[in-house]
């Protein structure tokens, strides 16, 4: 190789390649040779780094440890579940999609034991305070934990503990990380072709900005401040299913269950069912509370099937794509950005605001969302049952169905249908034919309002973090006017 090195890049879209020199002695120390790692403009992130009047670290510099001792290498070892397991003292479990942007979202979470949190995956506890990297699925994706109950992870999230939190703040490096400057970083140092990563060697070569205390304490009440509006939208659509549930009548069912129970085998004919699991008498119970109500999904939320097709976006180059994974904890869709060329063959229904969507896979992870109107027009997965509820006095409000599907005993009752084992699912025609009760328009009005202002907390903590962000911008970019105050 001689004194210098090119990288090309095509631009998407444009018809001139843009390439970058590099000197041989400049190449990164694992001899990374490839365009992406030279683009332009992460070049210029390394300048305004490194030329920049701050202190500059690696994050292995400022750290006591990084590490990502994780249970991919253990399944066969490892009991997973899809919910907590309270008699045994369940132990929440993510992964790296569970970082999104500053927060972790526990919404699709599994739970281990607590035996196998002390013992087996001792060494991928997560501790208070450390900084948590997604290394895959949502590489370049950073939080804080600060939470006070056991967490345990998988190998593909990067823990980091830092050695000075007085010098260095936990929640100034992870907004640093989650700014375009550490993200433009983390992702130029992604590898793989089929799924993009990184490795941990590469997570610790990360430089970080030493801002003066003042900023690196503004952007870091900023974020914080983010996460306590995300935690109150939370509370709130908790206050929010509690209401429902009282005026449900399921607050105070029953929920034991005996040694062993018994059915007429006509009862069997009658539910189809011949599993055990289903005639649960807690099951049963809550069953025959909801047929009190006289009325289905299907009565009061029809289906909605808009068949998304490519081809008719043909004049536009992307779409907004909802995936299972892109909802959160607290019923919102997020969405991303693909071109249409190459959408995803599950790539299915289109979606209007005021829809609730809610997976088919996995019900008892209570993943549904309603479509806002910023939405309007986005595609959503077949793993999607689409449902429009039905206006008047005939049926129900958007945020009341949400708030109905999302209660976890109503999940546990869409999981007593779900079939197959691997990817265990409710038929479509099942779902619709689930019992609701619909309370009363001042319990409905209670409800909307609770979600309604869930919804404006969460945009609010949203706000607040791309503040947080713009501040470690603007002092990098050397802008230190407080424009991102």
């Amino acid at each position: 190789m001689g004194s210098q090195t090119e990288a090309h890049i095509l631009r998407m879209g444009g018809l001139m390649a843009v390439w970058s020199q590099v000197k041989f002695s400049s190449l990164a120390s694992d001899l990374r040779i490839d365009a992406e790692y030279y683009r332009p403009e992460v070049l210029h992130l390394r300048r305004a780094i490194n030329d920049g009047p701050w202190p500059v670290e690696t994050t292995e510099q400022l750290s006591d440890s990084v590490i990502n001792f994780g249970a991919y290498s253990l399944c066969n070892e490892i009991e997973f579940k899809e919910y907590e397991d309270r008699d045994n003292d369940g132990v929440m479990f993510i992964t790296a999609q569970d970082i999104q942007d500053g927060f972790i979202d526990y919404a699709n979470a599994r739970w281990i034991s607590l035996a196998q949190h002390d013992g087996l995956l001792w060494k991928s506890r997560i501790n208070k305070r450390q900084v948590l990297v997604a290394m895959a699925a949502r590489l370049g994706h950073a939080a804080v934990y600060d939470g006070v109950t056991p967490l345990n992870s998988s190998q593909d999230i990067a823990k980091i503990t830092l050695r000075d939190p007085e010098r260095v703040d936990p929640y100034y490096l992870a907004i640093y990380l989650n700014s375009a400057v550490g993200r433009g970083l983390l992702l130029a140092s992604q590898t793989g072709s089929v799924q993009q990563h990184t490795n941990l060697g590469r997570i610790k070569s990360i430089p970080v900005v030493i801002l003066p205390k003042q900023h690196q304490q503004l952007a870091a009440r900023k974020y914080r401040e983010a996460v306590q509006k995300r935690q109150e939208s939370a509370a709130i659509i908790a206050s929010a299913e509690s209401i429902l549930m009282e005026a449900l009548g399921l607050e105070h069912i029953d929920a034991s269950t005996p040694k062993c129970y018994f059915r007429r085998f006509q009862d069997l004919e009658a539910e189809a069912r011949f599993d055990a699991e289903y005639f649960n008498p807690k099951y049963q119970r809550v069953i025959k509370r909801l047929r009190e109500g006289g009325r289905t999904l299907a009565d009061v939320a029809p289906l909605s099937e808009r068949v998304f097709s490519p081809s008719a976006l043909a004049i536009s180059p992307t779409f907004r794509y909802i995936e299972i994974g892109s909802l959160t904890g607290d019923g919102q869709a997020e969405f991303e950005t693909l071109e249409t060329a190459e959408a995803p063959s599950r790539a299915t229904w289109l979606v209007k605001p005021g829809d609730i969507i809610t997976s088919t896979v996995r019900p008892i992870r209570r993943l549904s969302a309603m479509i806002s109107e910023e939405q309007d027009n986005c595609v959503c997965s077949s793993g999607f049952a689409v449902l429009t509820p039905k206006l008047g006095a005939d049926g129900i409000e958007p945020e009341v169905l949400l708030t109905y599907l999302r209660l976890p005993v109503i999940c546990e009752v869409l999981d007593l249908h779900a079939t197959a084992s691997m990817y265990p699912a409710i038929p479509v025609q099942r779902l619709m034919q689930i019992p609701i009760i619909v309370p009363d328009k001042v319990v409905r009005k209670q409800i909307v309002a609770k979600v309604q202002a869930s919804i404006d907390a969460r945009r609010e903590s949203v706000r607040l973090l791309n503040q947080a962000k713009k501040t470690v911008e603007d002092m990098i970019a050397g802008d230190s006017t407080g424009k991102g105050r």
